[in-house]
C-alpha cells in the first residue's frame, strides 16, 4: 500500500476509535441505559484523550485533503475535494462552537443550548456528522490521487466496445 493509501487507512481507525466514547453514550442512551457513575472518572479521562486525538486527527486529515486538492488536475474532482473539505470544516467548527460559548460566558454548555433549543439539534448533527465526514474526505482524496481514471467518462462507439479516448476498436467475429 503506498503512503496516501496507508494514511487514509490510519485516519479512518482513528476516527472510528476518537468517536467511540460519543457513540457509545449516544448508543446507550437510546437503549435507554446510561453510563453508570463507577465508570464516569474513567470515561472522563478516556473522553480526554480522545478528544485529544480527534483535534489531532481533524488537522491531519484536512492536511490530506488539501494536499489532495492542492495535487488534482481534474477540475471536477478538484471541485468534490474542496467542498468535502468545507463540508468537513463546518462539521468540525459546528461540533465546537458551543463549547467556545460556554467557555467564553462561563457557563455549563446545557446553558448555550437552553437559549435556542434548534442549537442542540444542529450540534448533535454536527458531532455525529463530524467522523463519517473525515473518512469521507480522506477516503475520496486517496481515491483520486491513486486511481486516475476514476470518475472519467468513457465513449461509447458503435455499440461494440468502451473505450476511455481515441478510435473505437473493432471486433472481429
Amino acid at each position: 500500500m503506498n503512503k496516501t493509501g496507508t494514511t487514509s487507512t490510519i485516519i479512518t481507525i482513528a476516527a472510528i476509535i476518537t468517536a467511540a466514547p460519543r457513540l457509545v453514550v449516544a448508543m446507550m442512551r437510546s437503549e435507554g441505559l446510561i453510563l453508570p457513575p463507577t465508570w464516569l472518572e474513567t470515561w472522563t479521562v478516556i473522553s480526554i484523550f480522545l478528544s485529544i486525538g480527534l483535534a489531532i486527527l481533524e488537522g491531519l486529515a484536512f492536511g490530506v485533503v488539501f494536499n489532495a486538492w492542492r495535487r488534482e488536475k481534474n477540475r471536477i474532482r478538484s471541485v468534490i475535494l474542496i467542498s468535502l473539505a468545507l463540508f468537513s470544516a463546518l462539521m468540525f467548527v459546528g461540533m465546537v462552537a458551543p463549547s467556545v460559548v460556554a467557555s467564553v460566558k462561563n457557563v455549563n454548555i446545557e446553558k448555550v443550548f437552553d437559549q435556542w433549543g434548534i442549537l442542540l439539534w444542529g450540534w448533535a448533527t454536527c458531532v455525529s456528522l463530524s467522523t463519517i465526514s473525515i473518512v469521507m474526505s480522506v477516503g475520496y482524496s486517496e481515491i483520486s490521487q491513486n486511481h486516475p481514471n476514476f470518475g472519467k467518462k468513457y465513449k461509447k462507439s458503435n455499440g461494440l466496445t468502451l473505450r476511455k479516448r481515441g478510435r473505437p476498436k473493432k471486433i472481429e467475429l
